[in-house]
């Protein structure tokens, strides 16, 4: 499995969002809550851990919410999903976005590195 479906398996998990986690953008006119996710580098890191080779990537995940409350528990949730995954090393960022009024929605974007092992 690679670390792509991984991500969206962890993400899918947390029930608040089952079946609206959606990669790189929201379709048009989306089911709120949504997530949306996308790697923004994978640089591999040339270095062997316990005989593995590794490739570390940098994801992003959007939360998207109508209501305030409700984003900050699930951003709490999906915090909780990916922090479990055995890939995950370090959350990079976790910025509050103003809300949008055009779709009048609240947004939190975390920033995740992520390593994957190839034995």
């Amino acid at each position: 499995m690679n670390i792509q479906t991984k991500l969206y398996t962890a993400l899918n998990a947390v029930s608040a969002v089952t079946g609206r986690v959606y990669p790189n953008v929201l379709p048009q006119a989306p089911t709120y809550p949504a997530v949306t996710y996308q790697f923004i580098s994978n640089p591999p890191a040339d270095s062997f851990v316990a005989s593995a080779r590794f490739t570390d990537f940098h994801a992003q995940v959007t939360i998207h919410a109508t209501d305030y409350s409700g984003l900050l528990a699930l951003r709490q949730s999906i915090l909780t999903a990916t922090e479990a995954m055995p890939e995950h090393v370090v959350r990079e960022t976790d910025i509050e976005s103003p809300f949008e009024f055009e779709t009048k929605t609240f947004t939190w974007i975390l920033g995740l590195h992520l390593r994957d092992y190839e034995q």
